[in-house]
């Protein structure tokens, strides 16, 4: 029988920065949240804490969990996976220290090849995973946003969240065009999300 993994991930924002691990797997560079996965009779908080300790060489903080995702790509996608076809990730509000300095720590990912401070707009043109990120990350509210990420029933959540969240109001199909690839956890559009992301941003 397959396997669902769970994990935690670190979400640390910084002067409209994000810090993200770099990756490289088979030829395809792309980006994601330090964390990885849970251990037997281990909190999420503490594996939150040790994965970036390995990843990211430091401590952190430990905030609110800020959202839950399932991530189950499909067959014929892309996926960063390697232990198991579905993980089940819990997104965390993290802090690193002031003077931290980006780091690989003594045991980064098998597809990790560097951290870097990523500015969210430059989020558009690389590929990040979850790819809804960078939107998300648009909204001056991230309370507002609902915490649970899951297939067409969350994409639905979250696109009801940022208009909410944004004001938003013109353009829904635009916004429906940037989440159509989210229940498999598919690539979104850079262009989509700039556009998309720049008409969020304008409101409020």
């Amino acid at each position: 029988m397959l396997s669902i993994r769970t994990a935690a991930r670190a979400l640390i924002v910084r002067d409209r920065r994000v810090l993200l691990t770099r990756c490289l797997r088979d030829g395809s560079e792309f980006y994601l949240l330090p964390g990885g996965g849970q251990s037997p009779g281990e909190s999420l908080r503490q594996t939150v804490a040790r994965e970036c300790r390995e990843e990211i060489d430091t401590d952190v903080e430990v905030g609110a969990l800020r959202f839950v995702r399932d991530y189950i790509p499909s067959e014929e996608g892309f996926s960063y996976l390697s232990e198991a076809p579905h993980q089940v990730e819990h997104i965390f509000e993290c802090h690193v220290p002031e003077s931290y300095r980006p780091g690989e720590g003594f045991e980064p990912d098998s597809n990790q090849v560097g951290v870097e401070w990523v500015e969210i707009e430059r989020m558009a043109r690389i590929r990040v995973y979850p790819g809804w990120l960078m939107a998300a990350l648009q909204t001056e509210d991230l309370d507002s946003l609902p915490v649970y990420q899951c297939g067409e029933d969350g994409r639905e959540r979250l696109r009801r969240g940022l208009r909410l969240a944004s004001g938003f109001e013109s353009g829904d199909h635009a916004m429906d065009d940037l989440f159509k690839d989210f229940a498999g956890g598919g690539e979104v559009q850079p262009s989509k999300v700039l556009e998309v992301g720049a008409e969020i941003a304008s409101f409020g």
